[in-house]
């Protein structure tokens, strides 16, 4: 059963360090907080929007398929 577990354990960790390389490993604290940053600019300026986009289209032919008018 250790050997099943060792095994897991040893598969996690190459995959983080596949991802820790295909992130470029970690930058300084001013590197990190500009990634921060712009990840979040992302978020609230695009992907919500996005979202929210595919939401109201999801809701117009659901509504629309079961032929209710007021959604």
């Amino acid at each position: 059963m250790s050997a099943l577990f060792l095994k897991t354990a040893d598969n996690e960790k190459e995959h983080a360090k596949m991802w820790f390389k295909e992130l470029a490993g970690i930058g300084d604290t001013k590197e990190n907080l500009a990634a921060a940053a712009e990840g979040e600019n992302y978020e609230w300026t695009d992907m919500y929007d996005g979202f929210a986009k595919t939401a109201e289209e999801e809701v117009y032919a659901y509504c629309n398929l079961h032929g209710l008018w007021k959604c």
